[in-house]
């Protein structure tokens, strides 16, 4: 169905008028549209008549049989004839309301037409039937992928659902078939699909051709033509544009001082525009100090938060805090255009706050936004419950994000067997798939090949995870899926503010704030000693380089030069090195490892290798992320922050202060306990003399998760508070502290001593994992 859209936008808001070419009618038929009435004078009134038909209320086809409803049209046939016997200009097509005037070729022609039209509704009647039942056979295949089993409470609302995977198939091939997305319908504007977050501002402003950042300045008084479709929604495509990538320079070169195509409204003033090229040079400045080393020696010492401009970001966010602009979701040209060409002006709470605002449409913004006003006091929003097997972590966390990734509905997980309940099984779930991801078997990361972790399950690499070279560069079937699910449990775990245990390299999080790693400088991100290996060779290729530029030398003085060079004092060519990717079975170039690397062909040797480890199979696997996270909110929303905020977007704080001084203002005593209690001050001495592995377990056995969100142990809701626990028993030295999860309460005993009381709660943090139960 094709529907033909004016839109007329002014100071006073937005006017749309709809015009439908071709209307869907349900089986039972409808009155037909009002004909025209003629208003011409020259017309002689004896061909004119004038007939007024009663009103025929038609019952709705869902109350009526098949009796009733023939008997009903034999009715109003009988009627109709009635009419025609009085008069035999009567019309039973007439409008049943109005009066109408017309002469018998007009009334033919009208008549032909609206035949022809009901022909044609009857046929889009029949046409409907067919592809809802084709729908019907769709969804009944869609649930072989996995049964949900619903449980639903006393008002016939969904309580908890169920799964239970059959094994007709590899569980990870359900991430081939897209991403469910909870809406039935999907909506083009100008073959354009409108995302299912944006309002109808939204929608018509996004999708008028050209945008509104390059319509005039009378767009608001402009009335424009738009074509709006509906189709049956599709699950979110896992095809993703390596154009939609900001593939800018790399570390070695120094970024465009331009500002973005994107920009056309701070471009309107040349002196604005100029300002903002400023403040982009003096950020190179502060973040790129090497390259601007004046002849002196000396470094300019230029701070990232000297360009912090309060002022500036509190004025944006009034600007996106407002129940009216999150409602529309459209915001002043400025503020988006500010964001992206200089987001460091910003503080990063301040960019945190505008994320949470606009990256997850307006409802979870205005969530947020009430969170705030409310003091903590967020806006409910509703909660899908499952429960999960342990023992098929991997397995249920793919069915998850192929049912509810894209839906704006927080993930509520209980395990199976285990009474536990609440935001603590829900993290630990999160923190145990995150697990799962780093598998060794599974082949998908670079590793350490240090000999002593040949039996470790997990990958381990201090640098971070970056997808591992294959021998073809190419991805398997498997590892493509595997990656997009990743993508999609990322931002929906960054979506619902739940911490995961993952450590990406700078090079990956450089994919995910649009700046692709190419140059040599990003290996270093990805394997350190590679990239000094490389630093050594690039220095003999440099001077190769050198060489052949001096034109004082001859030929042959030139060619012994180059034969001499080498690396620590040993030729290229007694390194022994051939065009295979170190510690890899991976071809860089030429014919692989049939080919030796000499100073001839080094330079080639060396780009082959930076190619193959940032790039290739691993850039593959890396498009297969993003295109996961994208089906859940677009990655463009990230590129106000820098890699290490990213990686703290999503795996929440860790290096938390721990001085007993610190932790006072975070961690309260209540129910038993005060801040004067003798237990209570020898707690807080305890946390704060916890080394990096023991931190690390209190807080996944105190929350669920290993590390802490956003904001540290302040942003704890409800705070973190440490309580009496009592007993029955004559010996409370013997009882271990006990933690409920969903009220962030420690339940600590009054022990003894300190020592008894140390002693206890590392027994506690060690052996209470994995396992939520009564205490």
């Amino acid at each position: 169905t094709t529907t033909t859209t004016t839109t007329t936008t002014s100071s006073s808001g937005t006017k749309t008028r709809t015009s439908s070419t071709k209307a869907k009618r349900r089986s039972y038929p409808l009155p037909p549209p009002p004909l025209p009435t003629s208003t011409s004078s020259s017309t002689p009134k004896s061909r004119m008549r004038t007939r007024r038909l009663p009103r025929h209320k038609l019952p709705s086809s869902s109350s009526i049989d098949k009796d009733e409803k023939e008997q009903h049209e034999q009715d109003e046939e009988d009627d109709f004839a009635e009419l025609f016997e009085e008069d035999e200009l009567g019309d039973p097509m007439m409008d049943l309301d109005m009066e109408v005037e017309m002469d018998a070729e007009v009334e033919a022609d009208l008549m032909a037409e609206m035949e022809a039209e009901m022909d044609e509704d009857r046929k889009e009647v029949e046409k409907m039937h067919e592809e809802e039942e084709e729908d019907d056979d769709e969804d009944a295949h869609e649930e072989d992928d996995g049964a949900m089993s619903r449980e639903y409470d006393s008002q016939g609302r969904l309580k908890s659902v169920g799964i239970a995977l059959n094994g007709d198939e590899p569980w990870w091939k359900i991430i081939q078939k897209g991403f469910k997305t909870k809406n039935k319908l999907e909506v083009l504007i100008n073959d354009r699909v409108v995302e299912p977050n944006w309002s109808v501002v939204q929608a018509v402003e996004n999708c008028i051709p050209g945008g509104m950042g390059e319509l005039d300045q009378n767009a608001h008084s402009s009335t424009h033509d738009i074509v709006m479709e509906y189709r049956r929604a599709r699950m979110r495509s896992r095809q993703i544009s390596t154009k939609s990538l900001q593939d800018t320079a790399s570390y070695e070169e120094v970024p465009s001082l331009n500002l973005p195509s994107t920009v056309h409204t701070l471009t309107r003033s040349e002196s604005v525009a100029d300002l903002f090229r400023i403040l982009r040079v003096l950020y190179l400045l502060s973040t790129y100090p090497a390259l601007f080393q004046p002849q002196d020696g000396g470094l300019y010492a230029l701070s990232p938060s000297a360009l912090i401009n309060r002022r500036f970001g509190a004025k944006v966010l009034r600007e996106v805090a407002s129940v009216s602009a999150l409602v529309s979701g459209v915001f002043p040209p400025w503020v988006r255009e500010s964001i992206v060409c200089c987001p460091f002006i910003l503080s990063y709470e301040q960019r945190m706050r505008y994320f949470r605002y606009t990256a997850f449409g307006s409802s979870l913004g205005l969530r947020y936004l009430t969170g705030e006003i409310n003091e903590g006091e967020q806006q409910p929003i509703s909660q899908t419950k499952v429960l999960v097997e342990r023992e098929k972590l991997f397995e249920s966390t793919a069915f998850l994000m192929h049912q509810f990734a894209t839906h704006v509905t927080e993930l509520s997980v209980n395990f199976v067997g285990e009474v536990g309940t609440g935001i603590g099984p829900t993290l630990e779930f999160f923190a145990r798939a995150s697990d799962e991801f780093q598998r060794i078997d599974l082949s998908l990361w670079r590793d350490s090949t240090s000999t002593d972790r040949k039996k470790e399950q997990f990958v381990f690499t201090k640098e971070g995870l970056y997808p591992r070279p294959t021998k073809d560069g190419e991805l398997s079937e498997k590892a493509a899926c595997l990656f997009e699910l990743l993508g999609a449990f990322v931002a929906k775990a960054v979506q619902d503010n739940r911490p995961l245990d993952l450590h990406f390299s700078k090079a990956f999080l450089c994919w995910m704030t649009g700046n692709a790693p190419k140059s040599l400088a990003n290996v270093r991100d990805v394997d350190e000693g590679l990239w000094l290996t490389l630093t050594s060779l690039q220095r003999a290729a440099d001077e190769k380089k050198a060489v052949e530029a001096d034109t004082s030398l001859d030929d042959d003085a030139r060619k012994e030069k180059i034969e001499a060079i080498g690396v620590d004092g040993c030729r290229i060519e007694d390194l022994c090195l051939d065009f295979t990717l170190p510690a890899y079975e991976c071809s860089v170039g030429q014919d692989g490892a049939n080919t030796n690397v000499t100073i001839h062909n080094l330079q080639e040797y060396i780009d082959g290798v930076v190619h193959h480890t940032l790039r290739g199979a691993a850039e593959k696997g890396v498009l297969c992320f993003l295109a996961g996270f994208s089906a859940v909110f677009p990655t463009s929303s990230l590129v106000m922050f820098t890699v290490d905020e990213v990686q703290t977007l999503i795996s929440g704080s860790n290096n938390e202060p721990w001085k007993i001084d610190d932790l006072k203002g975070v961690v309260k005593a209540a129910h038993g306990y005060d801040t004067n209690t003798p237990a209570f001050k020898n707690f807080l001495e305890i946390l704060s003399e916890l080394d990096d592995v023991e931190r690390k377990n209190f807080i996944q056995f105190m929350t669920g998760s290993p590390n802490l969100p956003v904001g540290g142990f302040k942003s704890l809701n409800p705070p973190f508070t440490v309580v009496r626990k009592e007993f029955s028993s004559s010996n409370k030295d013997a009882l271990l502290p006990s933690v409920m999860t969903c009220q962030n309460y420690f339940k600590l005993p009054p022990y003894t001593t300190k020592e008894i009381m140390r002693e206890r709660i590392l027994t506690a943090i060690t052996e209470g994992q994995g396992r939520f139960d009564l205490s």
